[in-house]
């Protein structure tokens, strides 16, 4: 990740981590509520008709959090991490992008019998 990104994403674990308990939770509803009513590149995939409906917010929220488990490996407080990305969207589908692409950087090496 680039210095400057670095910094950003940073301030922002920074000031969401101040919040009080209750301001957290008003953020991780409406980021799911804002998962449930509308898509995006990253989050197409779970936001899809399945299973007979449509998933909730949170369903979404719960998988992209998958989808960012070896960005947020790399941290060095990965259950923090993980809470405070429930609370922003821009971090959430940034870190499951980031997620995404060290898994399939990694499954290829692996193709290639690189370690």
């Amino acid at each position: 990740m680039s210095e400057h990104l670095s910094a950003w994403t940073s301030a922002q674990f920074e000031r969401l981590g101040k919040l009080s308990v209750r301001e957290q939770a008003d953020l991780a509803q409406q980021a799911a509520d804002d998962f449930a009513h509308r898509a995006s590149a990253g989050s197409v995939g779970h936001s899809r008709y399945q299973n007979g409906g449509y998933p909730t917010g949170s369903l979404i929220v719960d998988e992209l959090l998958k989808d960012a488990e070896p960005a947020i490996a790399g941290t060095q407080d990965p259950a923090k991490i993980r809470n405070l990305l429930r609370l922003d969207r821009q971090l959430l589908e940034l870190f499951t992008s980031r997620g995404r692409n060290i898994a399939a950087y990694t499954k290829r090496k692996a193709e290639f019998g690189l370690k």
